[in-house]
C-alpha cells in the first residue's frame, strides 16, 4: 500500500475517533518524530473542523447525546450532521474561510457571527435535499428531514440561549415578552415549532425540570389542565414519568446493598422531590387535573416508602449496637454496651445504609411530606446513641470491656450515626472522649476532661 493510501486510511480512522480518543492521541503525538508528523497534522485538521462544527451547530449539539439523567430527549445521529458538515465544507470553501475569520475575530461577550446562522440554514437545506439521498438514515430520511428543522431554528434558538439564565431565574415582564417573541417568530419556520425549540433549550439544562420555568413564561403560569392538552405536554408528561420510575426504583432499596445503595436511594428521593418542587412552583395545578393527581400521588407514596424506612433505623442501629443487662444488686440490672465479639457486618451494613438515607434526606424532608417523621427519629436515635457512647466510655475508663479495640470500633459507630442524625456536635465529643478512654490518664475517667 502507497503511503497516500495508507495516510487515507488513517484520515478515515481518525475522522471516526471520539473526540476524546483524538486529545489522546494528540497528547501522545506530540514531539513526535518526522514519521508521524503527518499523522498528527492529520488529527489537527480534525480536530480544527470539529471545533467549528460545534461552534456552528452549538444549539443543537447536546442533541447528539443521550442525557445524562436518562429523560427521553429528541437525539439526532452524530455521523448524519457530520456528513452533512464535510459536505457543506466541500460545497462552499469560501464560507468556511469567511468562518474561520470571524471565529478568530469573535469576542464571546458579543453577540454571535452572523455567519454562524448563515452556516446552520445552508446545512437545513442540504439535509432536506440529501434526506433520500447520501443522508438516507435507517428511518429512510426521516431524522435528515427533522434534523433540518431544528437546523432552521438554530439562530432563534442561539439567542434563546443567550437569554436562558434570564428566564431561570427572576424573570421580568420584559424579559418574559422576548421570550414569547422568539417562540412566535419560531412558528414561521414550522407551525409546531415550539416544542421543538424548548427541546433545544432542555438539551442545555442539566436539570431537565428547569424547563418548565421557560414554559411557565410562554403560557403565563397555565394550569396543568392546559398543558396536558398542549403541544408543550410531553414535557410535563416525561418528568411525571422520570418521577414515578425513580419512586418505583425506591421500592427495590436493599439495605443489605450498603452504602452505594443508600447514596443511590437519597439521590433519588431529593430527584424527585426538586422535580415535584418545579412542577408546583411552575404549573398552576388542580387537585383534581391530570398533573395535580399524579404530583400528589407520588409526594404519598415516596413519603410512605421513606417513612417506612426511617422506622427501621432505631431497631437497626440497636441491632448494631447491642446492648446487655448487667447485674448490680440483687434482681436490680442496668443496660451496658455489649462489646465482648467485634461488631457484626450483617448488622452493622443495613444500619449504615439506614443511617445514611436519614442523613442524606435531610434537604428533601421539609417538602416531601416526612419531615415531621424524620425529625423525630433522629432526636431519639441522637438521645440513645449519647446515652450508648457515655456508658460505653465508662466501661473502657473502668477497665471493664473484654477487648478495649473492639470498644473503640463501636464508638466509632456511634460517632458516625451520631452525625447522620445532624448531632454532629456530640459526634466530636465521642471521637475526643475515645482517643483518651481507657488510657489512665487525667484522673479517674479522663474522658470527661474533653467532654
Amino acid at each position: 500500500m502507497s503511503t497516500a493510501a495508507k495516510l487515507d486510511s488513517i484520515r478515515t480512522l481518525i475522522g471516526m475517533a471520539p473526540d476524546q480518543a483524538l486529545s489522546s492521541l494528540s497528547i501522545a503525538l506530540a514531539g513526535a518524530d518526522a514519521q508521524l508528523a503527518p499523522v498528527a497534522e492529520i488529527i489537527e485538521r480534525e480536530q480544527a473542523v470539529r471545533r467549528m462544527s460545534a461552534v456552528v451547530f452549538s444549539p443543537i449539539m447536546p442533541l447528539l447525546n443521550a442525557r445524562l439523567d436518562g429523560l427521553p430527549a429528541p437525539r439526532f445521529s452524530r455521523p448524519l450532521l457530520k456528513d452533512i458538515w464535510r459536505t457543506l465544507m466541500e460545497q462552499r470553501p469560501e464560507m468556511m474561510q469567511a468562518l474561520a475569520a470571524a471565529v478568530e475575530a469573535w469576542d464571546p461577550h458579543d453577540p454571535s457571527p452572523p455567519i454562524l446562522d448563515e452556516l446552520c440554514i445552508e446545512a437545513a437545506e442540504l439535509a432536506e435535499k440529501g434526506a433520500p439521498l447520501e443522508f438516507r438514515g435507517r428511518d429512510a430520511g426521516d431524522e435528515a428531514r427533522e434534523l433540518a428543522i431544528f437546523l432552521r431554528l438554530c439562530p432563534l434558538a442561539r439567542s434563546a440561549l443567550a437569554r436562558l439564565g434570564d428566564w431561570l431565574g427572576r424573570a421580568t415582564e420584559e424579559r418574559a415578552a422576548v421570550l414569547r417573541l422568539i417562540f412566535k417568530d419560531a412558528t414561521a419556520v414550522v407551525d409546531d415549532a415550539a416544542p421543538r425549540l424548548m427541546e433545544i433549550l432542555l438539551g442545555h439544562l442539566p436539570e431537565a425540570a428547569l424547563i418548565l420555568r421557560p414554559i411557565s413564561l410562554i403560557t403565563e403560569r397555565a394550569s396543568d389542565r392546559y398543558l396536558a392538552s398542549s403541544e408543550l405536554a410531553g414535557f410535563g408528561e416525561r418528568l411525571l414519568d422520570r418521577v414515578d420510575s425513580l419512586v418505583e426504583r425506591l421500592k427495590s432499596f436493599d439495605t443489605g446493598g450498603g452504602d452505594p445503595a443508600a447514596h443511590a436511594a437519597a439521590a433519588d428521593v431529593s430527584t424527585a422531590g426538586a422535580i415535584l418542587d418545579e412542577i408546583e412552583h411552575s404549573i398552576d395545578l388542580a387537585r383534581e387535573g391530570p398533573w395535580g393527581k399524579r404530583v400528589a400521588a407520588a409526594r404519598k407514596s415516596m413519603a410512605g416508602m421513606i417513612e417506612s424506612r426511617l422506622r427501621d433505623c432505631q431497631r437497626a442501629v440497636e441491632q448494631a449496637l447491642p446492648m446487655q443487662a448487667v447485674r448490680l444488686t440483687g434482681r436490680m440490672t442496668r443496660p451496658s454496651p455489649r462489646v465482648s465479639v467485634p461488631p457484626d457486618p450483617r448488622f452493622v451494613n443495613p444500619a449504615k445504609a439506614l443511617m445514611l438515607l436519614l442523613g442524606e434526606t435531610r434537604a428533601a424532608a421539609a417538602t416531601g411530606g416526612f419531615g415531621a417523621l424524620r425529625a423525630q427519629v433522629a432526636e431519639a436515635l441522637s438521645d440513645f446513641l449519647e446515652v450508648y457512647a457515655d456508658e460505653l466510655v465508662h466501661l473502657l475508663n473502668a477497665g471493664e470491656a473484654p477487648d478495649p479495640a473492639i470498644a473503640h470500633e463501636y464508638l466509632e459507630l456511634a460517632a458516625v450515626f451520631l452525625s447522620q442524625a445532624e448531632n454532629d456536635k456530640a459526634a466530636q465529643i465521642v471521637r475526643r472522649r475515645a482517643a483518651v478512654a481507657g488510657t489512665g490518664t487525667g484522673g479517674p475517667d479522663p474522658s470527661q476532661q474533653v467532654a
